[in-house]
């Protein structure tokens, strides 16, 4: 008898557990390829936040942090420069004010130096009709304040100061030798006194 034909189909056994054996390792060493790379990863994510955080705190809060200071410098500054304007307004006024008292009081001390040398020039006149000659000439000693009225009106009405000096000089000349004349020369130095205090003062 024939024995029945036995299949010997070999099998897969040894090349499966080789495959599998050969596949292993590489998994693996991808396997841990992968986890470095994320490792890495997740270090440079973590390297980099420190350096944001760092970059925050050392450089961009300290710089809003002088802003913030130096625009508080400068809100006062503002503040105080609006303050001073309003005090450089304030003593242009009163510098205004100070002019307008300035001139005010030249104005009244030019009407009083007037009015003194008239009053002289008059008392002067006074004298000489009682024939006080002496005391005549010290009341025109005194009327030299035209010298004094010379300067606070100004150059405008220097000759005309100056043509009274004149007439006052020639008045003290003509006391002791034609006191008829001096008292002439005064009454003429009188009109042109009262005729300046009208101009001036708006006084007859």
């Amino acid at each position: 008898m024939e024995e029945p034909e036995q299949d010997f189909t070999p099998t897969s056994t040894g090349d499966s557990t080789e495959k599998v054996e050969k596949t292993t390792p590489t998994e693996k060493q991808g396997s841990r390829i992968l986890t470095t790379i994320l490792r890495w990863f997740l270090g440079l994510l973590i390297v980099f936040g420190l350096g944001a955080v760092t970059v925050l705190f050392a450089l961009y809060i300290p710089n809003r942090q002088t802003v913030a200071s130096l625009e508080a410098q400068l809100q006062d500054a503002n503040v105080e420069i609006d303050e001073l304007e309003d005090q450089v307004a304030s003593l242009m006024i009163l510098e205004t004010k100070n002019q307008s008292l300035q001139e005010e009081l030249a104005q009244a001390n030019m009407h009083i130096l007037l009015l003194r040398t008239l009053s002289n020039v008059n008392s002067a006149r006074i004298a000489l009709v009682d024939d006080d000659k002496a005391t005549a000439r010290a009341y025109l000693a005194k009327a030299d304040t035209l010298k004094d009225l010379a300067v606070l009106m100004g150059p405008e009405q220097r000759d005309e100061i100056n043509a009274m000096l004149n007439r006052l000089e020639l008045a003290l000349s003509e006391l002791d030798k034609d006191s008829f004349a001096a008292q002439s020369d005064l009454e003429v130095l009188a009109t042109n006194l009262m005729e300046l205090k009208s101009t001036f003062f708006g006084e007859p």
